[in-house]
């Protein structure tokens, strides 16, 4: 896995389906629904939204004995830390998100930017 994600750094970006909403509750009070990971039986609390990162992080960044899966009711079984490089972590936390997400926001932003620079610009004589 480790090779994967150094081979391939720039196509991968880390995500996780952790959701929050509010959802209708008894007599019409909101409440808030969390998932973490995905639905299980018993309802993941505000508080299990650390440890469900740091299981991820444990996963990415750490090396040695096997850990916990970071959802277990995906699996109950152990996994390997597969200890990437900071510059691989780099990438696949928030670089490739920024490149992919960000960028192409913010260069259409500074377009409509110049072009309305430009309109209000007079013409020359």
């Amino acid at each position: 896995m480790r090779g994967f994600f150094t081979r391939h750094a720039a196509r991968v970006m880390f995500a996780t389906d952790i959701m929050m909403g509010v959802v209708p509750g008894p007599l019409g009070h909101p409440r808030l629904r969390l998932t973490l990971g995905s639905i299980s039986e018993t309802p993941p609390k505000l508080e299990d939204i650390e440890p469900f990162y740091t299981k991820h992080f444990q996963y990415f960044e750490g090396t040695g004995a096997p850990i916990d899966h970071p959802v277990p009711i995906q699996g109950a079984w152990k996994v390997n830390p597969i200890g990437l490089a900071p510059p691989v972590l780099e990438q696949i936390y928030w670089r490739n998100a920024e490149r992919v997400v960000v960028a192409p926001w913010l260069g259409r932003r500074a377009a409509h930017a110049v072009l309305h620079t430009a309109a209000a610009i007079p013409p020359r004589p």
